[in-house]
């Protein structure tokens, strides 16, 4: 309100500050953190998880196991003779390959699964509250699929299969990094009784 000279109001003045640009600002600031945050947990090449960050969830979820005796698995795998798929093909076409084994794993994952990259052509995927008969499922699931499609990169069909180890928290354990080692010596076993198979890890 403005007073006259006589001291009676009669006017009204009006501010107004146009806080769009600081709105703006302020979204694409919080997109640009979320794209931050996205970039620091995934691998570049795939899209899946990096180690570390598939690493932390399996930690936390072996914390839950331990806390609520909770079931989980993890499979660990990866691509058989992927050496002479890029001395044959070129790199690019291993990177196609490994993209394509990437885009399989997420069209076969439950919400609840973590999938990742161990790195180079390994892949994990954890599982959580399943035991090892749905955690071989879901293996061999994946197994097939891979066997059965092909990558087409330049005048090449590249035909390829996954070797896969398989461990679950069913034994007694003394941490999540048992576990990786578990499905690991598991996925020693499927390439050594030679490749494109599934092995469960036996205590």
């Amino acid at each position: 309100p403005l007073k006259g000279i006589d001291g009676r109001i009669d006017q009204v003045c009006l501010i107004i500050y146009d806080v769009t640009d600081v709105a703006i600002n302020r979204r694409q600031l919080q997109a640009a953190n979320a794209e931050l945050q996205r970039l620091s947990s995934t691998d570049r090449l795939t899209g899946l998880y990096n180690r570390g960050h598939w690493e932390e969830m399996l930690r936390l979820d072996y914390a839950r196991h331990r806390r609520y005796d909770s079931q989980a698995a993890l499979v660990m795998f990866d691509i058989d003779h992927f050496k002479a798929i890029n001395d044959n093909y070129g790199h690019q076409a291993g990177d196609a390959v490994i993209q394509q084994v990437a885009g399989l794993i997420r069209e076969n994952l439950r919400d609840s699964d973590v999938a990742g990259r161990y790195g180079g052509e390994e892949f994990v995927v954890l599982l959580p509250d399943t035991d090892k008969e749905g955690a071989l499922m879901f293996a061999e699931r994946l197994r097939y699929v891979v066997e059965a499609c092909e990558v087409r990169h330049e005048q090449h069909r590249i035909r390829f299969t996954i070797s896969l180890g398989v461990a679950d928290l069913s034994a007694p354990s003394n941490g999540h990094a048992q576990l990786i080692e578990w499905a690991d010596s598991a996925l020693y076993a499927s390439k050594s009784a030679g490749r494109n198979r599934v092995t469960l890890h036996q205590i």
